[in-house]
């Protein structure tokens, strides 16, 4: 993700994963894993539409991953 108006990166973004077990892994791993001195943080992130996507068919899952 980048702000609108310096182009800078905001330090966060989203990744979809098709199935809950690839994502559960990856927040597993991931989280607190340090990059460039910093840990990331990585969690599941939805919205209320998502969530009520999620309840029928879609089948990805959304996780953010922000950096400390």
């Amino acid at each position: 993700m980048f702000d609108r108006e310096t182009g800078k990166p905001k330090g966060y973004g989203f990744c979809e994963y098709k199935d809950q077990e690839t994502a559960l892994s990856a927040m597993r791993n991931l989280n607190g894993y340090e990059l460039n001195g910093r840990a990331l943080r990585v969690d599941s992130a939805a919205s209320e539409k998502n969530r009520e996507e999620m309840k029928g068919e879609r089948t990805y899952l959304t996780v953010a991953v922000k950096l400390k």
